[in-house]
C-alpha cells in the first residue's frame, strides 16, 4: 500500500478529467461523464411515464454511484418526476441527497456514495401508478462515488479552469484568479501537462461558502511536484493560514489549522510527483502521502468559515510554492479517504495514438467513436463542394486534441478558400493566442489567450451565429461575443487541420467535425455532447467520426448513390506502400477534378522508386460498368487478374478512359506501369459516376 499504480488497479486519486493512454493524455469530460444519461420524458399520461433512452412503460433503469442523470420532464410539467428511497405511495417523501432542481421542469442527480441500492422514480401527482425502479451501482473504474460532494476540482492543464460543476449538479463553477503561474507541459503526472508555480505564484478561488466545512467532513487532495530543496511552502491554503496542507519547515507535508491543531505525515523526495490528501470524517482527520494513511487527530474539532481557497501560496501572499501542482479537489460534507488506499499513475510503456505521414487513423474510440489524426507535417482534410453559408444562421463545432508546441501557428480549420471566399477559421497563433473570426476579416480577429481554449486536451468548441450576432463557445460556456456579425460568408470550402492555403498544419486530432447552415444550435451555455454528433436538420457536413478512414464522412455534399462516405483515397496504395510522387499525391485519384492525377514517386535517374502498379482495395465489392481515367500513357488496367484495356495517348493530349466493361463483386482494382514511367489514377468511374472522397 501507498505504492502507485495504472489507472485500473489504482484505488484512490484517480484523474479528474477523462483519460487516454493510460492517463498521458487529457480526454474529453470529467471522470464519470461517460456513464451520465439524459433523459427526455416523452410520456407522462397519469398512468406511465416513457423516456427516450427507454423502451416501455415505466422502465427498470440502473444509476452508477458518482454519475449524473438528467430528465427533462418540460414536455409534461404537470407530471413532475422525483425520486425515493422507497416504493413510492401517495405519502412518499422525495430522496434529495445529491439532486437538483434549479432548472425548469428538470431534476437531476448525481448519485451519491452512500445512496440506496434501489432508487425510484415517481410522478408527484400520480405517485403509485407512475413510477419505476432504479438499480444503483458502486463501479470506481467508471465513476467517483464521492463526486456529488466535490465543490471545486482543477485539472490544471492548459488552463486554470474549474470544472466541479461538470461533476456534480449540486454546485456551481468557480470563477479562478491566476496570479503568474503557467501552463507547463514539460512536467506532468497525467495529462501530458501541469502547472507550474515558481515561488511567487497562486490561483485563488472566490470567497465561497462551499469551503464552509464547519466540523464536518471534508476532504482535501492534490498531486505536487517539488524541485527545489527549500521548505515552508503552501500547497492549499483556506483564508489566512486557517486550513492548510504545506511542506513546512522540518521539511514535512503538514496539516496546519492552528497552534492546537499543527500535524505532519510525511517528507517529499524532490523532483517527483507525489499525491497529498488531508481527509476528516466524524472528527478523525488523517494525513495521506502517496496514499499511506498518518492519523493527524482523533478529535478535530476545527470549525471552517468561507473563505478563498489559494493553491501554491499562504493566503496573505507568501511562502509560495517552487515546482508544478495538478489535480487539486475539495470535497465538502465527506471524507474520501479513511484508510491506506493505491493512487494512480501513468503507464510509461503506452504507445503514442498518431501516427506520422499522412492523415491519420485516430484509437481515441473515447472521445467520440473516432478522429482524424493530423501529424503537423503538411496533413489535412478538404472539401471543396461546400453550400455557401452566407448570411445564414450556422453553427461549426468540433472535438479537437492540439498537441501544444510553443512558438508555432496551427489550423484547427480555415473555411476561406483561394479564390478570396469569405469563411470562419480558429489558429493558435505563434505568439501562443487564439485568433478566431466568424468573417475573414483580420480587423475583426479576436484574439484570445492560450488558456482560454485548452491544449494538450480534448476541447469541445463551437461558432455559432445567431441573428447577426457570432458567439465562439468552449466546452459548452460562452467565451466570446461579436455583436455585428452579418457577412456574406461566400466560400464553398473548408480545409481540417491546415490552412486554406495548405500551409499552418495542426499537430494532433480533431473529432466529429459538423458544419450547420441555417440554424443556431446553442444559444446560451450548454452541456457538450458525449455522444457521437449525428446528422441534425441542416447538416451540410459531418466528418472526423471514423477510428478506420480519418477523410470519411456522415454527411457531405458529394455523397450519393456509390459515394457513401467512404474515403476512397484511404484504400489506394502501390505495391511499395504509400509512395506518391508530392505533385501527384494519392488524393488526386479521387478528388473529382479529372485533371489531376494520383502518380508514384521517380528517383533520381528517372527510374520509378520500386513501383509497378497503383491498386485500389475497395472495402465493399463493387458491380457496374466501369471505367478509369489514367494519364501518363500506357497503362494496363487490371480487372479481378485480367488486363483489360491499355490507356495510350499522344504527347500534350488530355488523358483518356480505358472501358473496363461491366464488373461484378470487384473487391481490387490494378493500373500496371505497361510502356509508361510510372502508372497513374486520374478518375474511377462506375455506371457514369466518378468516385469521390466525402
Amino acid at each position: 500500500l501507498g505504492d502507485s499504480n495504472s489507472l485500473d488497479k489504482a484505488t484512490g486519486a484517480k484523474p479528474i478529467l477523462n483519460t487516454t493512454q493510460g492517463g498521458a493524455k487529457a480526454g474529453y469530460g470529467v471522470f464519470g461523464s461517460n456513464e451520465n444519461k439524459f433523459y427526455t420524458v416523452t410520456t407522462a399520461n397519469g398512468s406511465v411515464y416513457q423516456f427516450d433512452l427507454t423502451s416501455g412503460d415505466n422502465p427498470s433503469l440502473d444509476f452508477i454511484r458518482g454519475a449524473t442523470y438528467r430528465f427533462d420532464y418540460t414536455s409534461f410539467s404537470s407530471h413532475p418526476l422525483r425520486f425515493s428511497s422507497t416504493n413510492p405511495d401517495s405519502s412518499t417523501t422525495a430522496y434529495t441527497h445529491g439532486t437538483n432542481t434549479s432548472v425548469s421542469n428538470v431534476i437531476s442527480i448525481t448519485v451519491p456514495h452512500n445512496a440506496p441500492d434501489t432508487l425510484y422514480y415517481y410522478c408527484t401527482a400520480h405517485a403509485s401508478a407512475m413510477n419505476g425502479a432504479i438499480n444503483v451501482t458502486t463501479d470506481e473504474t467508471k465513476a467517483d462515488p464521492y463526486a456529488w460532494k466535490c465543490v471545486l476540482a482543477l485539472p490544471l492543464v492548459g488552463i486554470a479552469s474549474d470544472v466541479c460543476a461538470s461533476i456534480a449538479c449540486t454546485t456551481s463553477t468557480k470563477t479562478m484568479s491566476n496570479n503568474g503561474a503557467t501552463a507547463s507541459f514539460t512536467r506532468s503526472n497525467f495529462y501530458d501537462g501541469s502547472f507550474d508555480f515558481d515561488g511567487g505564484d497562486d490561483i485563488r478561488t472566490p470567497s465561497s461558502a462551499d469551503f464552509a466545512y464547519g466540523t464536518g467532513d471534508f476532504t482535501w487532495e492534490a498531486w505536487i511536484y517539488h524541485d527545489t530543496s527549500n521548505n515552508n511552502q503552501y500547497i492549499i491554503d483556506h483564508g489566512n493560514n486557517y486550513g492548510t496542507i504545506l511542506y513546512n519547515s522540518s521539511s514535512q507535508i503538514a496539516y496546519y489549522v492552528d497552534s492546537s491543531q499543527n500535524a505532519s505525515f510525511g517528507s517529499l523526495a524532490q523532483d517527483k510527483w507525489h499525491h497529498v490528501a488531508v481527509s476528516r470524517s466524524s472528527g478523525v482527520t488523517n494525513g495521506f502521502l502517496d496514499g499511506k494513511k498518518t492519523l493527524l487527530s482523533s478529535n478535530d474539532t476545527s470549525n471552517f468559515g468561507t473563505a478563498v481557497v489559494a493553491v501554491g501560496e499562504h493566503g496573505p501572499g507568501s511562502y509560495n510554492w517552487e515546482g508544478n501542482i495538478q489535480d487539486v479537489r475539495l470535497y465538502h460534507g465527506v471524507g474520501k479517504y479513511t484508510e491506506d488506499f493505491i493512487p494512480a499513475s501513468t503507464s510509461p510503456d503506452i504507445l503514442p495514438d498518431t501516427p506520422s505521414g499522412v492523415v491519420g487513423d485516430s484509437k481515441l474510440t473515447k472521445i467520440t467513436d473516432g478522429a482524424a489524426a493530423f501529424d503537423g507535417t503538411g496533413d489535412y482534410l478538404r472539401n471543396t463542394s461546400l453550400d455557401p453559408i452566407g448570411t445564414s444562421d450556422y453553427t461549426i463545432e468540433c472535438f479537437f486534441y492540439l498537441d501544444h508546441i510553443a512558438g508555432t501557428r496551427q489550423y484547427i480549420w480555415d473555411g476561406r478558400n483561394s479564390s478570396g471566399g469569405k469563411g470562419t477559421y480558429l489558429i493558435k497563433n505563434q505568439a501562443n493566442n487564439w485568433f478566431w473570426t466568424p468573417d475573414n476579416s483580420t480587423s475583426n480577429d479576436n484574439v484570445l489567450p492560450l488558456e482560454a481554449i485548452p491544449v494538450n486536451r480534448w476541447t469541445h468548441v463551437a461558432f455559432v451565429r445567431e441573428s447577426g450576432t457570432g458567439k465562439m463557445y468552449v466546452d459548452g460556456i460562452l467565451k466570446a461575443t461579436l455583436t455585428s456579425h452579418g457577412g456574406n460568408l461566400n466560400s464553398d470550402t473548408v480545409t481540417v487541420g491546415a490552412a486554406f492555403d495548405d500551409t499552418v498544419p495542426a499537430k494532433g486530432q480533431i473529432s466529429n467535425y459538423r458544419i450547420i447552415k441555417g440554424t443556431a444550435l446553442y444559444t446560451s451555455n450548454f452541456t457538450p455532447p458525449t455522444r457521437p454528433l449525428t446528422e441534425v436538420t441542416n447538416t451540410k457536413l459531418l466528418c472526423c467520426q471514423s477510428n478506420t478512414q480519418p477523410g470519411a464522412a456522415v454527411t457531405s455534399p458529394t455523397m450519393g448513390g456509390i459515394n457513401n462516405g467512404t474515403n476512397w483515397t484511404h484504400f489506394l496504395t502501390t505495391n511499395a506502400g504509400d509512395n506518391f510522387d508530392a505533385s501527384g499525391p494519392k488524393y488526386y485519384a479521387f478528388d473529382g477534378n479529372g485533371s489531376n492525377k494520383a502518380y508514384t514517386g521517380n528517383n533520381s535517374d528517372g527510374t520509378t522508386q520500386g513501383v509497378s502498379y497503383l491498386q485500389v482495395n475497395f472495402p465493399d465489392p463493387i458491380s457496374g460498368a466501369l471505367r478509369v481515367k489514367c494519364d501518363n500513357g500506357n497503362e494496363v488496367i487490371n480487372v479481378s487478374g485480367q488486363d483489360v484495356g491499355i490507356g495510350t495517348q499522344s504527347t500534350g493530349s488530355d488523358n483518356q478512359f480505358v472501358d473496363c466493361g461491366t464488373v461484378s463483386n470487384l473487391s481490387n482494382l490494378r493500373v500496371l506501369m505497361g510502356g509508361a514511367s510510372r502508372p497513374a489514377i486520374s478518375i474511377v468511374e462506375v455506371d457514369g459516376v466518378n468516385l469521390v472522397d466525402p
